[in-house]
């Protein structure tokens, strides 16, 4: 009798219940996103805990007015070792402006993606 481990429900958190401060400010000066080392900037997109970590994505459609409000299609880009899903934002805008829908996502280790059970600012 072999019972599937129950998923847990994906939830979406915001930056500091993933990461420390200093982390935050870490990752936001790595990607040169004009941090001033305090670790108060918001990165694009959203996180979501889920039973592993926390996985950042960035989910975009094209406007609804043009294409007769309909999406040509749903485009994933996924990025590779070492980088992350900033590495897409240009092709993403040029699939969108045709009609595309677009998620790009942050392996677990990359960008603002985490493995592990979030922040906690004792570390500091």
């Amino acid at each position: 009798n072999t019972r599937a481990t129950p998923l847990l429900p994906l939830e979406e958190v915001k930056p500091l219940e993933a990461f420390t401060r200093k982390e935050l400010s870490t990752i936001l000066i790595a990607y040169d996103n004009n941090d001033d080392g305090g670790g108060d900037s918001i990165p694009e997109g959203k996180l979501l805990r889920d039973r592993h970590g926390f996985t950042r994505y960035v989910f975009e459609k094209p406007d609804s007015s043009g294409a007769r409000g309909k999406g040509k299609g749903l485009i994933v880009l996924i990025h590779g070792l070492g980088t992350s899903l900033e590495m897409f934002k240009d092709l993403s805008d040029k699939f969108i402006k045709e009609g595309y829908s677009v998620l790009r996502y942050d392996f677990y280790g990359h960008g603002y993606s985490k493995y592990g059970n979030g922040g906690d600012d004792n570390d500091e």
